[in-house]
């Protein structure tokens, strides 16, 4: 039998996958190729910015964010605002 009880660290996770999923289409809009570098800052609250937190690394190799802080967007970047489980994020990127 499967268990499928929806733990914290599982719904961390998913949020995480979300993220990621959520920059690469940013990159995508961006007009970025494939192997650039880039930098990334995010500004999101409770859940969503725990889940950030705690998968940072995770996050950064997936998108090849050089850099993954919590920050306003920085000038000249690609900016996305969206909603993740009901909670705000505000994505911004650009290249390294």
């Amino acid at each position: 039998a499967v268990d499928v009880t929806n733990t914290p660290e599982l719904a961390a996770k998913e949020l995480a996958r979300k993220v990621v999923r959520r920059i690469q289409n940013l990159r995508k809009e961006a007009g970025f190729n494939l192997d650039d570098r880039i930098r990334t800052t995010y500004q999101a609250e409770g859940e969503l910015a725990a889940a950030i937190e705690a998968r940072c690394e995770f996050i950064a190799a997936e998108t090849l964010s050089i850099e993954l802080r919590a920050a306003p967007p920085a000038e000249g970047a690609t900016v996305s605002e969206e909603r993740i489980g009901g909670q705000s994020l505000t994505l911004s990127v650009r290249r390294v």
